[in-house]
């Protein structure tokens, strides 16, 4: 997969897709990176879709299906998330519509 075609998608700033990648596949994750996530997933689309206000699932598959450890960090990201926003509270728009868009991650 060739990514130059992402570095123009947005003028001033890398794309979002990318923004939330580099949150979602730290290692040892913690609770601002988890605060970024949600404040992400609450604001923007996760969809199948290449444009600068949607966050691109096929993009994200794609990069998880060709790196084990990418997978792994995402997919272990994505379970800590699902019990961080109740066990903190978290002042959510629509906690359900965001665990929608965080299962809609399961890349398994």
């Amino acid at each position: 997969m060739n990514c130059n075609h992402r570095v123009g998608l947005d003028r001033y700033t890398i794309p979002l897709t990318d923004l939330l990648l580099t949150k979602i596949q730290v290692v040892k994750v913690n609770e601002k990176d988890l605060k970024d996530i949600v404040a992400v997933l609450e604001d923007h689309e996760v969809a199948n879709k290449f444009d600068k206000e949607t966050i691109d699932l096929e993009y994200i598959a794609e990069l998880c299906s060709r790196d084990w450890g990418l997978h792994k960090s995402v997919m272990a990201n994505l379970d800590i998330l699902e019990s961080f926003i109740p066990e903190y509270n978290l002042a959510v728009r629509d906690e359900t519509a965001i665990m929608k868009e965080v299962k809609a991650y399961r890349l398994e």
